[in-house]
């Protein structure tokens, strides 16, 4: 399911906004000094990270397999 999210839309360069609009609000969050991500469970062991820079944007997201 999460591979056709990532199929189906360009995450990359969209806004917090409109990812918190698609996915609802994230599970956890993580604070770096030019950049965070939020990252959304899946399952036990599977997690999507989605990276922005400083000014609410994706840089990337993919999918973490613990």
């Amino acid at each position: 399911m999460v591979n056709d999210l990532l199929d189906r839309y360009q995450l990359g360069g969209m806004t917090k906004n409109e990812i918190v609009a698609l996915l609802g609000e994230p599970d956890d969050l993580a604070y770096e000094i030019e950049s965070w991500s939020a990252f959304y469970t899946l399952s036990r062991d599977r997690m999507l990270v989605v990276s922005f820079d400083n000014v609410d944007v994706v840089t990337d997201a993919y999918v973490y397999i613990d």
